[in-house]
């Protein structure tokens, strides 16, 4: 083969020249597009998991009025209470929306005393049997694992100070606590975020 202008001879590239530099091309180009694919599928599957306002608006209807039709929470948002209804299974599906309560005035069961109870266990106490210890009472309907000088903060409704007191005399007694600090929780502030009354740890994580 020669060159057009010079008759000189062109050395001929090699079959296994040209399938190896079309073969390198081809990997460079589909390592490209798998990449461009990774970086695209992984900032879309972020923005699936996140609410939009739509979203968010309904979530916080929601725990509003836990017991509200489609009708009302799509006139609330804007949308037909199919469109609703499609959006409500969606956030049950993607573990969003975990259940439904009741929720329960504790003076009409008697239980007008609310309190938090700091704890300190003794060194090297037994997690599962303190765990039990307050599964037994029940007064406290929340413990919580913390930092600080305390292990637990305790919230409880009790029927009176003679059940708070009782109860302590069981945690220092059964629950190896050797320091609790106990207040009696007053008033709250309202109108303040009312999806906080909906925050729950589902299915709830082991106290110890």
């Amino acid at each position: 083969m020669r060159g057009a202008e010079t008759g000189a001879p062109v050395p001929a590239r090699s079959t296994a020249t040209v399938e190896s530099t079309v073969t390198e091309e081809m990997s460079e180009e589909i390592a490209k597009v798998s990449a461009t694919s990774l970086v695209s599928g992984t900032f879309n599957r972020m923005n699936d998991d996140r609410l939009d306002a739509i979203d968010s608006s309904l979530v916080e209807a929601l725990s509003e009025d836990g017991r509200a039709t489609y009708q009302e929470l799509g006139k609330r948002i804007g949308l037909s209470p199919t469109a609703t209804a499609d959006r409500v299974r969606r956030l049950h599906r993607s573990g969003v929306i975990t259940g439904y309560r009741a929720i329960i005035d504790p003076d009409r069961l008697g239980r007008t005393v609310e309190a938090t109870i700091d704890v300190r266990l003794v060194n090297g106490a037994d997690r599962e049997l303190f765990s039990a210890v307050l599964r037994r009472q029940p007064a406290i309907v929340e413990a919580i694992h913390v930092t600080g000088h305390y292990d637990y903060i305790l919230r409880v409704f009790c029927t009176g100070t003679v059940e708070l007191d009782h109860l302590l005399s069981v945690l220092k007694q059964d629950g190896q606590v050797v320091e609790s600090t106990t207040r009696l929780l007053l008033h709250r502030i309202s109108g303040l975020n009312q999806m906080g009354a909906s925050f729950e740890n589902n299915p709830p994580r082991p106290l110890a």
